[in-house]
C-alpha cells in the first residue's frame, strides 16, 4: 500500500479566518483524495493548488499547494474542526495552469475520535458565472460546488445546508419520511446534491392505523383511501351520492330509486330489511334503509304494530292483546287454538277437548277430575272430588265427596 502524503493545514484546527493550533481535543477528518480515471494524467501534471470549502456547523476556506504533495494519484488532508457536533460539508476543487479540472465533495457527521473519508475528485466542466469556473457536474447537471452552503440553491444544487436555506438538505433516509404509509422513502446523494424520492407502494396494502391495531384504509395511487375505490379510484361517499363504501373497499352501487350514500351506507333501499318478526329496521344488501316494518307479536300474546321512523321499527299503536292465547299465529294473527298450558297465560289453561283457552276457576269453581284437574284451578287451590263424585270443584286443600265452596 502506498503511503498517504498529507497536504498544508494538517494537524491544524480549522476556524472561519484560517488555520490556527490548538490543543488535540480528539476530533479529526482524516481525507484520502483521489482522483478518478476521467482525470487524465496530463490534467494531473499540471495540477498545482486544491481549494477547500468547509460549511455547516463551521464555516472555512483556503487554497492549498499540489505541487510535489500528490502519491501518483492520491494525496491526504487531516482537517481538525473547531466545532465537536453537528455536520460539515467539504467540497474540494483542484486547478492547474488551464483552470480548475476536477472536484469533489463529502458530508461528515462530527463525533469523537479521528474518522477516515475516502473522496473521489473526477472531471468538471467549467461553467462560467461571472467570471467563475468552478462548477463541477451533478448527473450531468453543472452545479457551483464552492457555493453550497451559502444557504442559497444556486442553479444546479438540488438543496443547499446553509443557515437560511428555503430548501436544507436531507442527511439520512430519516429525513425523507413524508409520513405518508402509500410511499416508500428513498434517500440519494449528498451535499447539495442530496435528495429524496417517495414511490407509491402497491395498491390494497392497508394504512391509516387505529388504535386497536387495525387500519382504517387501503393504500391506492400512492393515498390512503378511507372512502371506497371505484374503478381504480379513491371515492368518497359524500361526493358520490352513488358510490358507498369505506375502508378503501370496492364500492357498492346505491342503485335503487332514491337511494344515496350516507355515512359509508347506501339508505333508502325499500322494505326489505325487515324480514324478522319484532326485529328493528335493519341492513339489507346495500345497507341501512327505511321501508315498512312488520308487526310483531310479543310476549304475553300481544300483537304490537310498527312503523319506520329514523331507521328504526317504532310502535305507533297500544298492544293489541291476544286475549288467554299466550302466542300468535303469525306476525299479526292472534292464536285461536292451543296445544297446551304453555299457549296460555299464566291466569288460563289448555282445554283439551276445545284445543281453547279458558280461564282458570277460582275457590269453588268447577274442575273436570281430582288431580288431573288441579291445573284448571287458579293457584293455589286444588281440584276435589264433589259429594256426587261425578264432578269437581276447586277447593283450598283435597278432599273426597266435599260439599262446593269448601
Amino acid at each position: 500500500m502506498r503511503a498517504v502524503h498529507y497536504l498544508a493545514c494538517a494537524w491544524m484546527v480549522v476556524v472561519a479566518g484560517g488555520c490556527k493550533s490548538t490543543p488535540n481535543d480528539g476530533y479529526a477528518i482524516d481525507f484520502r483524495l483521489s482522483f478518478d480515471a476521467s482525470v487524465s494524467d496530463a490534467m494531473l501534471a499540471q495540477a498545482t493548488a486544491l481549494h477547500l470549502d468547509v460549511s455547516g456547523a463551521e464555516i472555512f476556506a483556503t487554497d492549498i499547494a499540489l505541487a510535489g504533495k500528490l502519491d501518483g494519484r492520491t494525496a491526504g488532508l487531516r482537517y481538525k474542526p473547531g466545532a465537536q457536533s453537528g455536520m460539515l460539508m467539504f467540497t474540494f476543487i483542484a486547478s492547474g495552469a488551464s483552470g480548475r479540472f476536477a472536484a469533489g465533495s463529502a458530508s461528515v457527521t462530527l463525533k469523537p475520535g479521528t474518522q477516515v473519508i475516502d473522496v473521489s475528485l473526477a472531471e468538471s466542466i467549467p461553467q462560467t458565472d461571472g467570471g467563475r469556473t468552478d462548477a463541477a457536474t451533478d448527473g450531468g447537471v453543472a452545479m457551483d460546488m464552492a457555493l453550497c452552503g451559502n444557504g442559497v440553491v444556486d442553479p444546479g444544487e438540488a438543496c443547499d445546508p446553509g443557515a437560511g436555506s428555503a430548501k436544507p438538505c436531507p442527511k439520512s433516509v430519516a429525513d425523507c419520511d413524508d409520513q405518508n404509509d402509500c410511499t416508500t422513502d428513498t434517500f440519494s446523494g449528498s451535499a447539495c446534491a442530496a435528495a429524496c424520492a417517495h414511490a407509491p407502494v402497491a395498491n390494497g396494502v392497508a394504512c391509516g392505523a387505529i388504535p386497536d391495531g387495525g387500519a382504517s384504509g387501503t393504500c391506492q395511487s400512492g393515498a390512503c383511501c378511507k372512502g371506497c375505490v371505484s374503478g381504480g379510484a379513491c371515492v368518497a361517499g359524500t361526493t358520490d351520492s352513488t358510490k358507498c363504501g369505506t375502508g378503501g373497499n370496492a364500492c357498492a352501487d346505491c342503485t335503487t330509486t332514491g337511494s344515496t350514500c350516507s355515512a359509508g351506507l347506501c339508505s333508502g333501499c325499500g322494505a326489505a330489511s325487515c324480514t324478522t318478526e319484532g326485529r328493528l329496521c335493519g341492513a339489507s344488501s346495500c345497507g341501512f334503509n327505511c321501508g315498512a316494518c312488520a308487526d310483531s307479536c310479543m310476549s304475553g300474546g300481544t300483537l304490537t304494530h310498527y312503523a319506520c321512523s329514523n331507521k328504526a321499527c317504532v310502535a305507533v299503536n297500544p298492544p293489541a292483546n291476544c286475549g288467554l292465547f299466550m302466542t300468535c299465529a303469525s306476525a299479526n294473527t292472534c292464536n285461536t287454538q292451543c296445544q297446551g298450558d304453555g299457549d296460555c297465560l299464566s291466569t288460563a289453561f289448555c282445554d283439551s277437548t276445545s284445543k281453547t283457552c279458558k280461564p282458570k276457576a277460582p275457590k269453588g269453581g268447577a274442575c273436570s277430575a281430582e288431580v288431573t284437574g288441579d291445573h284448571e284451578c287458579a293457584s293455589p287451590y286444588v281440584c276435589s272430588w264433589a259429594h256426587d263424585t261425578k264432578s269437581g270443584f276447586c277447593t283450598a286443600t283435597r278432599c273426597t265427596q266435599c260439599l262446593a265452596g269448601t
